[in-house]
């Protein structure tokens, strides 16, 4: 278990088909596959394509929860707050902390499963008192290909330019904002920048790496992009 303090949950709160069809034009994932035992890794993009914010979405009865770093949490919220009345939908920070999850089996609010693990998340009251660190929480998911905004220094990027293409975008879906630029590139292959997981006894000094460094057991890890 990891305690994720810097992330907090906008619970959206109304009729749940309100939200699917409210979440549905404005996020990258498909909205419609997310279950109360199955939860989801997604984006929000504007109108040119660029990455606003990276989240997990929950669902809960007819409620749905957009978990995100703290500091993405007011862009996100008044971004949807110009669409709330038009589909009679509220919007409130829950007060839960947000545990990250990774375990053999995890049968509600998976986002996440390969052959050993699954990932999810939990939402408590109180913190328990076994956890793991958070850098160790980010770097397994490094080593499953799941990125977020927050791992990356330069900002004003496009999906497949931080890997979001594999795991946090719907080609199927209907249309959602900034989908056109989004589709148009990945069809053309344009601008997929391959994002490598390294790993260095040495801490690196090169101008190829992407995100910040992770230190962990003596090993410095970054995700570098390929020269």
């Amino acid at each position: 278990m990891t305690l994720l303090e810097n992330y907090k949950s906008l619970r959206l709160i109304g009729n749940a088909e309100n939200i699917q069809q409210m979440l549905q034009g404005q996020l990258t994932s498909d909205i419609y596959e997310v279950t109360e035992s199955y939860s989801q890794l997604s984006a929000m993009c504007d109108e040119k394509g660029f990455v606003i914010a990276d989240m997990f979405v929950s669902k809960e009865r007819e409620d749905y929860l957009l978990t995100l770093h703290e500091s993405l949490v007011d862009n996100v919220s008044a971004e949807l707050e110009r669409y709330l009345p038009f589909y009679k939908v509220s919007s409130e920070i829950d007060s839960r902390l947000v545990i990250g999850i990774i375990k053999d089996r995890i049968d509600k609010h998976r986002y996440f499963k390969n052959k050993q693990k699954s990932f999810g998340l939990e939402f408590l009251s109180t913190a328990p008192s076994d956890i793991k660190s958070i850098q160790e929480w980010r770097l397994l998911h490094w080593q499953q290909g799941i990125y977020f905004l927050q791992d990356f220094i330069k900002q004003g990027l496009r999906p497949q330019e931080i890997g979001f293409e594999e795991n946090r975008i719907s080609f199927s879906k209907g249309c959602y904002r900034g989908q056109e630029i989004i589709a148009r590139m990945h069809y053309l292959n344009k601008k997929k920048i391959p994002t490598n997981l390294m790993s260095s006894e040495e801490k690196p000094e090169d101008k190829n790496i992407l995100s910040e460094i992770i230190l962990h057991e003596d090993l410095y890890w970054f995700l570098q992009k390929s020269k």
